[in-house]
């Protein structure tokens, strides 16, 4: 019964459903292209392109990968919580803020965030809170849906943009 979990859990949807995680075990993933909510994450970046390559030809020459933790956890005061901690790497295609010139750009960054069950929003203790304690550490703190579901793609596109250099330039040869 063991194996047909963890194969079950091979490709990493989002939404998550968190019910059907076993509690207390941090499940690790490596979410690349292949997965389709990565691939659209990798299609908007590319996007901001300026070139005269066709959204497939900027596809396959850039990347995106997700190394994922994410693990179920149960407190009798919340109930099911998800926590999900990652690092996000990519090399795509934009333009340059200066120039408009075609260019490529690389990020990397890690972070952390807790998804909290949607009921607790509602509560005054969880109305203007960005961020919150558990598990002996800080978590980014987002909510469920009313279905129980984690928005992982959703979570993963806004850290992009918190992080995304929002004036990339060429590098200009430097002078004597």
């Amino acid at each position: 019964m063991e194996k047909l979990i963890e194969q079950k859990f091979l490709q990493l949807n989002s939404p998550l459903a968190i019910r059907k995680i076993k509690p207390h075990l941090w499940l690790d993933y490596n979410v690349e292209i292949n997965t389709d909510w990565c691939r659209a994450l990798l299609v908007e970046l590319n996007e901001l392109s300026s070139s005269d390559l066709s959204p497939e030809e900027l596809l396959s020459t850039s990347k995106l990968s997700i190394e994922m933790k994410i693990q179920k956890k149960v407190k009798p005061e919340w109930g099911d919580y998800l926590l999900c901690k990652f690092t996000l790497k990519t090399h795509f295609h934009t333009a340059c803020s200066k120039t408009m010139a075609p260019m490529t750009d690389d990020l990397e960054f890690t972070t952390q965030a807790c998804f909290a069950p949607f009921e607790l929003k509602s509560l005054e203790e969880f109305s203007d809170q960005t961020e919150v304690f558990t598990d002996g550490e800080m978590y980014e703190l987002y909510f469920l849906d009313e279905k129980h579901q984690a928005d992982l793609q959703e979570l993963c596109h806004e850290h992009i943009y918190l992080n995304i250099n929002q004036y990339p330039q060429l590098n200009s040869p430097q002078t004597n």
